[in-house]
């Protein structure tokens, strides 16, 4: 299967192009890569969405064309149907006397009811309040990054890309929003006061919290960034997709392997990565390279002693001290992202659900197709998919049981910008 924007050659199970980093779409039942326009998966033979109109093909032919015009040749008379000149007048005057008193409510009801003012709509459509609390686990940080990144929450503020990649800071309110940076960018970090993040290239960048001193850090495409105190761990595009090391103190870059890898998880002395024959430990010198488990996998995530990952079989587990593998869900359409307590994944009838690690209990939070979902904090914040249902994509920020929900960037009543 190849990139439809860079036209280079991806994996089956992969969200995104590690090239471009172009969103892949996959068939919600069989799995396979679909096309955009796809009406149909060609693998399975499914219909992905409702044809419209425009969609549905064939041959027109006009009733009348030159040439053919038999137009009169039906013509038919039609005798006039006699009308019954008697009219009941007492329904008559009853219909007036009704009408009348219609007109007069209505009109004292428009003269002194209530007025439907901006003021007034406001209280009939109050805003929600939300506050994004707590820290953001390591967990929903490699989810997030798996993602492109495009959300980060340090405990005060919340950095977040817009539909157009512009970064915008606002609190944690979701109040006294800021442009922070009016063009695209992606895997956002922020630590020690400092952004870090990848540009339209994806060349790696910093700037001060305020916007400021923007300057690029990796003049080459880096993918998967994760920072360790001052080391920067990524995938090196231009070098087969290997894994690299960048010192942010010596600016000294080391090589660490020489196989693709994808899904970069930094877990004390450890690297947990995926590549495209399955999943990947290696030490953070580059020594003792192995294979954890083989197969064709996708968004791996780090939570407690397991590794997290979607595969044909649904989302699974497995366990690294005992090597076992167990599958937590079957038959999901993805795996959105997680945290040390919930699960979140978009099912085959298209809501997303909330699965409890320690419960086994699931919640539908969310009913709509979803593209990708970063954790904030104790929120959840979803992009809608595009489909010929819903033509314009859309943020949504939520809590994790799904009971207050506003969509973000959104210039609507009882919403907010």
């Amino acid at each position: 299967m190849f990139c439809p924007r860079c036209q280079n050659e991806v994996n089956e199970d992969m969200n995104y192009c590690p090239h471009c980093g172009y969103p892949m779409k996959h068939c919600p039942y069989c799995h396979h890569l679909i096309q955009n326009d796809d009406l149909y998966c060609p693998t399975c033979g499914k219909m992905l969405h409702k044809a419209s109109q425009d969609d549905i093909g064939g041959y027109y032919e006009p009733l009348f064309h030159e040439g053919n015009d038999n137009r009169h040749e039906h013509q038919k008379t039609f005798k006039d149907i006699p009308v019954n000149q008697k009219v009941n007048k007492v329904v008559v005057l009853v219909s007036v006397i009704v009408l009348v008193i219609l007109s007069v409510l209505s009109y004292e009801y428009i003269e002194h009811g209530p007025s439907l003012t901006p003021e007034t709509s406001k209280t009939t459509l109050p805003r929600q309040e939300m506050t994004i609390s707590g820290q953001t686990d390591q967990s929903s940080l490699i989810g997030n990054q798996n993602q492109n990144g495009q959300a980060y929450f340090d405990g005060k503020n919340l950095y977040l890309c817009d539909l157009q990649g512009n970064l915008i800071l606002m609190d944690q309110n979701l109040n006294q929003q800021k442009t922070l940076l009016s063009k695209k960018c992606e895997n956002l970090i922020v630590h020690n006061d400092t952004i870090y993040y990848t540009d339209a290239n994806n060349h790696f960048c910093e700037m001060s919290t305020d916007g400021q001193n923007q300057k690029t850090i990796l003049s080459k495409a880096v993918y998967y960034p994760y920072l360790d105190n001052q080391q920067l761990y990524y995938q090196l595009d231009e070098d087969q997709e290997s894994l690299y090391v960048y010192n942010l103190e010596s600016k000294k870059e080391t090589k660490l392997n020489d196989r693709p890898t994808y899904c970069i998880n930094v877990v004390d002395d450890m690297i947990y990565y995926l590549s495209k024959d399955g999943i990947y430990r290696i030490r953070k010198d580059g020594k003792n390279d192995e294979k954890l488990l083989s197969g064709t996998f996708d968004n791996v995530i780090y939570s407690q002693g397991k590794l997290y990952y979607l595969s044909t079989e649904g989302i699974c587990a497995f366990d690294i001290e005992s090597q076992k593998v167990s599958v937590i869900k079957e038959l999901v359409a993805s795996f959105i992202n997680m945290n040390d307590q919930y699960l979140f994944y978009q099912s085959m009838d298209g809501s997303v659900e909330r699965y409890d690690l320690k419960t086994q209990e699931e919640k539908t939070i969310y009913n709509g197709l979803v593209e990708i979902g970063y954790i904030v904090g104790d929120k959840l914040i979803v992009e809608t998919s595009v489909s010929l249902y819903t033509q314009d994509s859309y943020a949504v920020v939520m809590d994790f049981d799904g009971t207050q929900q506003q969509r973000l960037f959104f210039d609507g009543q009882g919403d907010y910008i």
